[in-house]
């Protein structure tokens, strides 16, 4: 028990925390997750060309997407809020550019 006070005893003291999540959510998710998305899908679908015909075309679509990907940081950056660590925005947008480099390696 915690004496706090003038004779006041606390048995359990607790702390209720609340995230509204509601209210901005789906805007902030679209805006942030939906440009990485497609750039992803983009990539993936790269992989369903002939590897020895569209060897050029495939280099250049995905140059161009970690381009993208690169430039979407720069928009990411004034979205996101200004703290000291990695917001989830920032490990998805590391987990497609890995990603992208993967294929971009495969399609080279």
């Amino acid at each position: 028990s915690l004496g706090i006070g003038r004779g006041k005893e606390i048995m359990y003291p607790s702390v209720l925390f609340a995230i509204d999540f509601f209210h901005h959510s789906v805007r902030y998710l679209i805006s942030v997750l939906l440009p990485l998305l497609i750039i992803f899908l983009i990539d993936l679908f790269s992989l369903c060309f002939d590897q020895k015909e569209e060897r050029g075309t495939l280099v250049t679509m995905t140059t161009a997407n970690i381009a993208a990907l690169v430039a979407y940081r720069f928009v990411l950056e004034s979205l996101t809020p200004k703290v000291g660590y990695p917001t989830i925005a920032d490990y998805f947008f590391f987990l497609f550019l890995c990603n992208t480099f993967i294929i971009f390696t495969v399609n080279c």
